[in-house]
């Protein structure tokens, strides 16, 4: 692998195909969740259907729990592959790696990984509609989420 390979990072294309396997993988889990909480909520434990006063407590309640447990899940899972291999599923099908911007032996902490997916990627992300996405405007293909989180994609000098 040659220096240019690394100091410009793997194409945009290859990072989207990456994102792809993993948001597949992630949104079957996250999905399986939803649908479980959704049965579960429309079985109104304890017999409050009879009570119409707390059915709409317990829905928000339920929602506001469930929404919690997705962050938590979708934390967890970058977290844990971030932490120990550096690749979720999706880069490492891909060839690549997620690594310290100034060291690149160097794993991600958890602080880099809430940055990097939580507030780069999602917080960001959504508010400005996926532009934050675009790598394609800098020279080391380095979007807003790397940036925040000082990390970078690189391509895993063990698959080439």
């Amino acid at each position: 692998m040659s220096n240019l390979e690394v100091a410009q990072g793997p194409s945009t294309f290859v990072r989207l195909i990456a994102v792809s396997i993993d948001t597949l993988i992630l949104g079957a889990i996250l999905m399986a969740m939803g649908g479980l909480a959704l049965f579960t909520a429309f079985k109104a434990p304890l017999g409050l259907t009879s009570n119409t006063k707390y059915i709409e407590l317990y829905l928000l309640l339920g929602s506001l729990a469930m929404l919690a447990a997705q962050i938590s899940i979708y934390i967890a899972w970058y977290n844990h592959f971030y932490r120990t291999s550096g690749a979720t599923p999706g880069k490492k099908a891909m060839g690549l790696r997620v690594v310290n911007m100034h060291d690149s032996t160097k794993l991600l902490t958890t602080r880099q990984v809430i940055l990097r997916e939580l507030i780069g990627k999602q917080l960001i992300g959504s508010a400005t509609m996926g532009i934050s996405f675009l790598s394609i405007f800098r020279k080391d293909g380095r979007a807003v989420h790397d940036l925040i989180s000082d990390s970078k994609v690189i391509k895993n000098p063990s698959s080439t």
